[in-house]
């Protein structure tokens, strides 16, 4: 359970858990996030992939292979529980071969 520790809803850096002990198999959730392919839309779903791998959750990361490469190094203490998976688009006609992102 989530609870609110602050008067100005800043999410999700004023929630805590609750429950100060490590969370129950039952209760940490498998989570696929797949953002906007547009580089501004990926990077706040990469913080919040890290929030919620940090409190326990496994996360699986979804975007093209050029996308995925572009991101930071996570620590290694989350590499387990936060999962790339590479998406390859298909060639469009009058898009430049690789194209896989607006910016």
């Amino acid at each position: 359970m989530l609870t609110y520790s602050s008067h100005i809803p800043t999410w999700p850096h004023n929630y805590t858990s609750s429950a100060s002990a490590p969370m129950d198999d039952k209760e940490k959730l498998h989570i696929a996030m797949f953002p906007w392919l547009a580089y501004g839309h990926i990077m706040p779903f990469f913080q919040v992939a890290k929030f919620l791998v940090e409190k326990g959750h496994h996360v699986y990361f979804i975007s093209t292979p050029k996308n995925i490469h572009r991101l930071p190094q996570i620590p290694n203490n989350l590499s387990s529980q936060l999962n790339f998976v590479q998406l390859p688009l298909p060639h469009v006609q009058g898009l430049p071969e690789g194209a896989e992102s607006p910016g």
